[in-house]
This record gives structure tokens, C-alpha cells and sequence, in this order.
């Protein structure tokens, strides 16, 4: 695990694989984050939103840009590992029970016939703000469920944010937001897209209002964040 851009990040994809292996072994509940750029400027702009970043039980490179600019300033050669593929390959395991919560009823019974081998149950969310869910209650059903993974989709920050929340009660197993994971386990980006991480740009095309919007302030902030990572290193 690397500290780097106020945050800490497992590059390696089978660290992140043992890791998680680890939590659900050992009984141990809390939540993973996915890095990108996104998810960097949010932290450079807001202090509280970093601390639920860096309270996760460890976060990964989701993000093409982020690995990057780890490879420059590391010298590594770093490889993305994006939330869609961690998402389908844990969600296909029948070995784990599986709770996905967030996102439309719709996405969720379309992810439930497609994956659903008696280990998955969909929560349709209400539309709240962040601090106004059950937590406690939601918790409580999981726990019922006896659920191994928690898939979260309500779009960044708010995903994080309801993941640090939840964790605060949650007894066993681990929460991940994963954002339009869902969306692309159903509809599955061109193969182009997959081979060549640019996901971002097939999302311009699905979403370009909200995309377009992030990536103006990826393009603000990015190389503020990238020259403040530079003067630690070099400092």
C-alpha cells in the first residue's frame, strides 16, 4: 500500500485480492474505496470527505489518469484496476453473499437475473440525503442476510460518504461503492473502451452532462494536486 495524494492506495491487484480475502476470513467489516481523479479532487477540496477516504480499510487505483501519474512520480508501472471488473468478478462468486444497493430498481433486477445464484438481494434505496438513511436498520437486515459484500451505487462522494456511515454499524462484511459498476456489468462497454481504459470516454457518451462536468474539474484541479504530490517528493 502506497501513501500518496493525501490518501493510500493498493496498486497491486492481488494485494487487493488477498487483502479483501483477509477481511472476509477474519471477520473483519468495514469499506474499500475506489481512487480516480474524481475522487482526488474531492479530497484536495474537502477535508471531511478525506477523512472518510483515508478511514476505508484500504482503497485501489480505479482511476487510468491516477496510475498515471503514480508511474511518473513512482517510476512504477502501475495498472488500473476499475470497479466495473472488481465488481463483476466478486458478484459472479457464488461463494459469497452479495447485497447491491443504490441505483434504479430497473439496473438492480437486471444485475439480479444476470448474476443471482440464490446469493444475491437487491435494496432499493430510498432518495435521501446522505445523513437521513436508517442506518442502524439497514445494517440489521444485512447482518440478517449474513451478506459477505455490500455493492454501493449512489455516484461520488455520496457513495463514500454512506459507506463510512453504514460501516459504523455494520458487524460483518465489506462495503464497496462502485458507482456506474452497475450499469456496465449490464451493458458492457465496447471491447476498445475495456482494452484501452477508456472508460471515461464511454461514459461522456452514456452521461455527458455529469461527465463532462467531473472531468472540468479534473482538468482544474488534477494538475494542482499532481504539483503538490511532486514538492512532497521532492521535499
Amino acid at each position: 500500500m502506497t501513501n500518496i495524494f493525501d490518501t493510500h492506495i493498493v496498486y497491486d491487484h492481488i494485494e487487493c485480492d488477498e487483502r479483501l480475502a483477509f477481511c472476509l476470513n477474519h471477520g473483519v467489516s468495514g469499506y474499500i474505496c475506489s481512487i480516480n481523479s474524481n475522487i482526488l479532487v474531492e479530497i484536495f477540496r474537502n477535508d471531511n470527505y478525506k477523512l472518510v477516504i483515508n478511514s476505508s480499510l484500504f482503497n485501489f487505483c480505479d482511476g487510468s489518469i491516477v496510475c498515471l501519474c503514480s508511474n511518473f512520480l513512482l517510476n512504477q508501472t502501475f495498472k488500473p484496476l476499475p470497479g466495473p471488473e472488481l465488481f463483476i468478478k466478486y458478484i459472479s462468486k457464488s461463494e459469497f453473499n452479495h447485497c447491491i444497493m443504490g441505483s434504479t430498481q430497473d439496473v438492480l433486477s437486471s444485475i439480479f437475473d444476470k448474476f443471482d445464484r440464490g446469493n444475491i438481494f437487491c435494496v432499493d434505496l430510498p432518495f435521501l440525503d446522505v445523513e437521513h438513511f436508517d442506518y442502524e436498520n439497514i445494517a440489521l437486515n444485512l447482518s440478517l442476510k449474513n451478506v459477505d459484500f455490500v455493492w454501493v451505487s449512489l455516484g461520488a462522494p455520496k457513495q463514500e460518504i454512506f459507506s463510512f456511515m453504514l460501516s459504523k454499524y455494520l458487524k460483518k462484511g465489506v462495503i464497496i461503492p462502485v458507482g456506474a459498476a452497475f450499469n456496465y456489468s449490464i451493458d458492457t462497454p465496447p471491447l476498445f473502451f475495456l482494452r484501452f481504459k477508456l472508460l471515461w470516454l464511454f461514459r461522456i457518451y452514456k452521461e455527458p452532462k455529469k461527465t463532462l462536468y467531473r472531468l472540468f474539474n479534473e482538468i482544474l484541479f488534477m494538475p494542482i494536486i499532481l504539483v503538490k504530490q511532486v514538492y512532497r517528493c521532492i521535499f
